[in-house]
């Protein structure tokens, strides 16, 4: 169960929702070049962070390593990542989680439209995991029964030490009450508590696979949820989902940025391919190919998420007729620009191993860009959008360029 395997280094048939442009930038000679390098770099970035994954587990850094390939599936949404993502989720001594994770999946690939052959194999591999997680959690189990009989605590009060730590915003400590307490009594509520305090410490990947197939994840003893449970399972799926979107739409940016992970040629490559996507994007949009320039400029923006790229995406959504994904998208950017603004204030302190949600070194909104999105903002809110002017330009070839123009 402790194995990292099926290592999805350079493997482009997990790329199969890699940040890459919709539609394929289709109708010029160049288009095709852009995307073929786009996906080029998504490539790379992914085997250097898998790379930095395998050398952390060679070096028994087993949280080093989960934070690595939890990278590598934001970049590929590969089955492989995120299965390495359990194995080393229960080598961490989480069994309770990752015997849900594999239940999890094991159902979502169940009912996958892959070939007869490969899934039975897939499901083989599973089948031979969800029993090691079994063999962990009985032991886990047996640990926890000892414990509780040595300090005298019941699941009853370690789920209100667990609560007691969540209301005092400490989500590790109040993860590690609920776990014991679902290792003493296997309850829907506190498996479902153990996911709230892992989105809560920015370990999304595991938690969000858990949520979204939580039914079958359930164990034959464990009582089903309450009807107020079951909104709360619903609240939190969503969240989750939210959760996730948003770290893949920015972790390209983020993992070109991060110090030591990719060589400085590579970020170069990476900004002039912005430049040349954003260029593409201008060019469509004269054309009124809207369709061809939101995809150039959603794939500048997974790039470098430079500000000016989001406003321009945001605009193509609204010239066609997407108002509600262009609302979406204005707010999304303001967004961002507040989490950078967060992020590089001198007070700040991350939690420890949770994805970065921004880049290092983005460019904030000009006071011009957030007027302009906040204008939209309104015009969204209100009904149909009105003509307006987007903002100046936002710099150019290095670093910057033009908004796509309404």
């Amino acid at each position: 169960a402790s194995r990292a395997k099926d290592s999805p280094r350079r493997d482009r048939r997990g790329l199969r929702e890699a940040p890459s442009p919709e539609g394929a930038v289709r109708g010029r000679g160049m288009g095709a070049e852009i995307h073929r390098d786009f996906q080029e770099l998504c490539l790379q970035v992914n085997d250097a962070v898998t790379e930095r994954g395998e050398r952390l587990l060679a070096e028994k850094d087993v949280r080093g390593a989960i934070r690595a390939f939890e990278s590598s599936y934001l970049l590929t949404n590969s089955d492989a990542s995120l299965l390495t993502v359990v194995d080393l989720t229960l080598r961490h001594g989480q069994p309770f989680l990752a015997r849900a994770a594999y239940r999890a999946l094991y159902d979502a690939m169940s009912r996958s439209e892959q070939r007869e052959a490969a899934r039975a194999q897939q499901l083989s591999a599973l089948e031979q995991r969800m029993d090691d997680s079994e063999a962990a959690c009985e032991e886990a189990s047996r640990a926890a029964q000892d414990a509780a009989e040595r300090e005298g605590r019941s699941p009853e009060e370690l789920l209100a030490k667990g609560r007691a730590c969540n209301q005092g915003n400490d989500p590790s400590a109040a993860y590690h009450y609920f776990a014991s307490a679902y290792a003493l009594e296997p309850r829907s509520s506190s498996l479902l508590s153990m996911c709230n305090m892992r989105l809560k410490m920015g370990e999304v990947p595991v938690a969000e696979l858990v949520l979204r197939g939580f039914e079958a994840t359930l164990d034959e003893r464990d009582p089903d949820l309450t009807p107020g449970e079951e909104e709360v399972l619903e609240r939190k799926r969503a969240q989750a989902a939210h959760m996730l979107d948003r770290l893949r739409a920015a972790h390209l940016a983020v993992a070109l940025s991060s110090p030591g992970l990719v060589d400085a040629g590579l970020r170069r490559r990476a900004a002039d391919l912005a430049a040349a996507l954003r260029a593409e994007g201008h060019a469509a949009n004269r054309e009124d190919d809207v369709a061809e320039a939101h995809a150039c400029f959603e794939a500048a923006y997974a790039v470098l998420r430079h500000p000016a790229d989001g406003i321009s995406v945001a605009n193509m959504k609204r010239k066609a007729g997407d108002l509600d994904g262009a609302r979406a998208d204005y707010a999304e950017v303001l967004e961002a620009d507040e989490a950078a603004a967060m992020m590089a204030s001198p007070g700040y302190t991350p939690r420890p191993g949770a994805p970065r949600a921004a880049p290092r070194g983005v460019p904030r909104l000009t006071e011009d860009q957030r007027e302009f999105c906040l204008a939209m903002l309104d015009d969204l809110g209100s009904g149909p959008a009105r003509r307006r002017e987007p903002p100046p330009r936002g710099g150019g070839r290095k670093g910057g360029g033009r908004n796509g123009r309404p």
